[in-house]
């Protein structure tokens, strides 16, 4: 969940695994899957840093980063192919 402000100065926590797509047109208009759309103060770019701090925060709390999720889910499905230096 990240904290956004909708242009009439009021906070609200959005599920960012809800969002679709962020546009500048030229207020931000955040696009959820559902289709609905919530007109924010911050711009894209502030949006898609809060995501992806989100993700590394919620990565980085269960002690791994995305690569090592992927070479786990790997390593279990017998899938794993060591790197070649």
């Amino acid at each position: 969940m990240i904290w956004l402000t909708r242009v009439n100065g009021t906070k609200l926590m959005i599920n960012v695994s809800l969002i679709k797509y962020v546009e500048a047109v030229p207020d931000t208009v955040v696009t959820l899957v559902d289709g609905s759309k919530i007109r924010v103060k911050e711009a894209p770019e502030e949006i898609a840093e809060m995501i992806t701090t989100w993700y590394a925060k919620v990565f980085m709390s269960k002690g791994m980063l995305w690569k090592d999720c992927e070479r786990e889910k790997f390593e279990k499905e017998g899938l794993l192919v060591e790197e070649i230096e």
